[in-house]
């Protein structure tokens, strides 16, 4: 079984969730916030299941570890050039 995930609205985080499409966004700021979106999710089944099935396909299409490994060595190599200049 695969859980929903949740986690903080940072630029970090966003660039893997999309809010309730593939997960929730919490304040960074506001804890309690963590707190009501999983509760909406304990309480809403419709929506933990649908963000469960989209967390998994966007995982599966766009952080495969090989590809996501090359597309981070890519960026790393293109950050070594830049600084060389």
């Amino acid at each position: 079984m695969y859980c929903p995930v949740v986690g903080s609205n940072t630029e970090p985080v966003r660039e893997f969730i999309t809010h309730r499409k593939n997960g929730l966004l919490a304040s960074f700021f506001y804890p309690k916030s963590l707190g009501g979106q999983i509760l909406e999710l304990l309480e809403d089944q419709a929506l933990s299941r649908r963000l469960r099935r989209n967390a998994r396909r966007y995982a599966e299409a766009r952080v495969a570890m090989p590809d996501y490994l090359a597309a981070y060595e890519s960026l790393v190599d293109k950050v070594i050039v830049g600084a060389a200049r």
